[in-house]
């Protein structure tokens, strides 16, 4: 079933899977390859969704191999969480590719402390994500 529902010239309206759920930056996306011989997107390598926290897109960049920071440009600023990911490779996906699971993962991401950004002042953390998969295919 596809969760992109409508796209016309001027917007993209987007539908929940049947459980209310969209793919969301911050959630994992797992590769399901039957190509034994790629070594880039390997059968069950793991992503993360880069963008801000709670806001839906049509598409999103996955970066694999990553390092992810997830939180706000300064711990104490009022602007949205983000989530944005160095590493590779960082393929954008269409969200009707991904396929919804009921499984989670525990995630790294890191954070500025309190200190705000600067050297030594971040911390990583540990969190539960969804999981989504995505049949990969060249």
């Amino acid at each position: 079933m596809s969760i992109i529902s409508q796209v016309t010239d001027q917007e993209i309206t987007i539908s929940p899977t049947a459980d209310g759920r969209l793919p969301m930056p911050g959630d994992a996306v797992r590769i399901i390859n039957n190509d034994e011989s790629d070594t880039v997107y390997r059968d069950g390598k793991i992503g993360i969704i880069q963008g801000i926290v709670g806001k839906a897109a049509a598409e999103y960049m996955v970066c694999f191999a990553y390092s992810a920071f997830r939180g706000r440009q300064h711990p104490y600023s009022l602007g949205n969480e983000y989530v944005s990911c160095s590493g590779g490779p960082v393929p954008w996906i269409q969200i009707d590719k991904l396929e919804g699971t009921d499984e989670t993962v525990d995630a790294r991401f890191w954070r500025w402390n309190k200190n705000g950004p600067a050297a030594d002042c971040a911390s990583e953390y540990v969190m539960k994500v969804p999981v989504w998969n995505w049949h990969f295919s060249r």
